[in-house]
């Protein structure tokens, strides 16, 4: 299920290197919303470039159903809602 223009609040993005020296991020969103937490693994390095610290922005989450639970996706960084 897509979930477009949702306002997060990104709190922290930290760049990271697995055992077999691939690189992947962490990145932790807040939902303006609702107030939950979420803490999102993305392969694609480029949200480093497009992504602050304690900033809000416009997502486009994907959620998706696997054989261990529900698994939530950043697809696209829509808008940058400014700083707090």
């Amino acid at each position: 299920m897509k979930l477009n223009n949702v306002e997060v609040l990104c709190t922290k993005i930290e760049a990271k290197t697995n055992k077999d020296g691939g690189n992947y991020l962490l990145i932790d969103l807040l939902d303006i919303g609702s107030g939950d937490s979420f803490n999102i693994m993305s392969k694609n390095i480029e949200f480093m470039s497009k992504l602050k610290a304690m900033t809000k922005y416009k997502v486009t989450l994907n959620l998706a159903s696997s054989r261990y639970g529900l698994r939530l996706d950043l697809e696209t960084v829509n808008d940058e809602l400014g700083s707090i």
